[in-house]
């Protein structure tokens, strides 16, 4: 059984090779990859997945609220080996404090789905990456 107090979140590998936010993820984070994430739940840990990734970035925009796990089954497949349980949980309004930009020809989208990591502008309030004020 997981302990209630050991929760650990999960990024990209290239987070963790990138100056900053690899001491923003020391606090309690584990690649993302299937070995990873198994070697937390193994010992103990609930872990935090957004499945929906990089797909996620480029088919959200406002106003619609989209999740991208239908063709996710990694999830369901490592909970049902390891007899852990899935809470699904899902942040209503992201896409009402934040856009993401990124341009019309795929080449945002074709970078990062090669390097394995998310290219693209947040925009917010005043055209900058600063949040927009939203009942969220």
């Amino acid at each position: 059984f997981a302990r209630p107090d050991a929760f650990v979140g999960t990024a990209a590998s290239v987070v963790f090779s990138t100056p900053f936010l690899r001491y923003v993820t020391s606090w309690g984070a584990v690649e993302v990859g299937r070995a990873s994430v198994l070697k937390s739940l193994q010992s103990g840990d609930s872990v935090g997945i957004i499945p929906d990734g990089i797909a996620g970035i480029f088919t959200v925009n406002a106003p619609d609220e989209v999740i991208n796990c239908l063709k996710r089954k990694g999830i369901a497949r490592l909970a049902l080996q390891t007899g852990t349980a899935v809470v699904p949980s899902y942040a209503l309004g992201n896409t009402d404090i934040m856009q993401a930009w990124f341009d019309p020809f795929g080449i945002f989208e074709k970078f990062s789905r090669r390097y394995r990591t998310s290219l693209f502008l947040p925009i917010g309030r005043w055209g900058l990456p600063i949040p927009r004020r939203a009942n969220v």
